[in-house]
């Protein structure tokens, strides 16, 4: 598992906590097969814009989880393929990732 953060000190933690590797830039982020959109929904946007020219639209599935965002604003900000799921439960973390 890849992760971004602008933020390196989250990147550290992550690293330390979870065993992720931090990617060194949102080009290398974006070159991932599955790509979670995992920030808050009013930076949602500017995070598209930020990313959208470094992702293979024919290969790379998107996933985001910003809650209050339809479907089809994120597929036209893409300009491909998208999925948006939501929480609705506390998730809960049990273990290593193998």
């Amino acid at each position: 598992i890849t992760v971004y953060d602008k933020n390196t000190d989250t990147l550290s933690k992550l690293k330390a906590e979870l065993g992720i590797k931090p990617a060194e830039s949102v080009s290398e982020a974006c070159r991932a097969d599955i790509l979670f959109l995992a920030v808050k929904p009013n930076v949602i946007y500017s995070v598209i814009d930020e990313i959208k020219n470094y992702i293979d639209k024919h290969n790379t599935v998107i996933v985001s989880i910003a809650a209050g965002q339809s479907i089809e604003r994120l597929t036209n900000a893409f300009k491909c393929d998208t999925i948006r799921t939501t929480v609705k439960e506390k998730v809960y973390y049990c273990g290593g990732i193998q």
